[in-house]
């Protein structure tokens, strides 16, 4: 799986109220293919 980093800042809600701030250095953002052969996944 490829995956960068999170550079953003996370906010964990609940009810619409703001409860913590996730700690990016666990966070990493998965990048999913946009365009690949079809015979690769089929």
């Amino acid at each position: 799986i490829a995956a960068v980093p999170v550079k953003d800042t996370i906010k964990q809600v609940q009810n619409g109220v703001i409860t913590t701030t996730l700690e990016r250095s666990r966070l990493w953002m998965i990048q999913t293919p946009q365009v690949f052969a079809f015979p690769l996944i089929y």
